[in-house]
């Protein structure tokens, strides 16, 4: 509302926008237009900057390779998953 008056602003007649805009939207919100924007200015595609296609063998490859970090990453999930009061609201994704 706005401080002076007893009037909503900024609500374009919608009721959803009368409690504000969630801070996680905004955020997101903020990191994409910031991302499209890279993209844009880049001009190039996205899979031409990003190693996509090599298969679920090199993925395989990956865990093999990598099975301290696969072991290390499991706990500290298991654990933040255990850990009440914290949940899933810790963990990023």
């Amino acid at each position: 509302m706005a401080p002076s008056v007893a009037h909503y602003r900024f609500t374009f007649d919608q009721i959803y926008l009368m409690d504000g805009l969630p801070l996680v939207c905004v955020a997101l919100g903020i990191f994409g237009i910031a991302e499209v924007v890279d993209l844009l200015a880049g001009g190039s595609k996205i899979a031409e900057r990003i190693d996509l296609g090599k298969g679920w063998m090199q993925g395989v490859r990956d865990v093999i390779e990598n099975k301290w970090l696969l072991l290390r990453g499991s706990l500290i999930g298991v654990w933040t998953g255990i850990l009440p009061g914290i949940g899933a609201s810790a963990v990023p994704g």
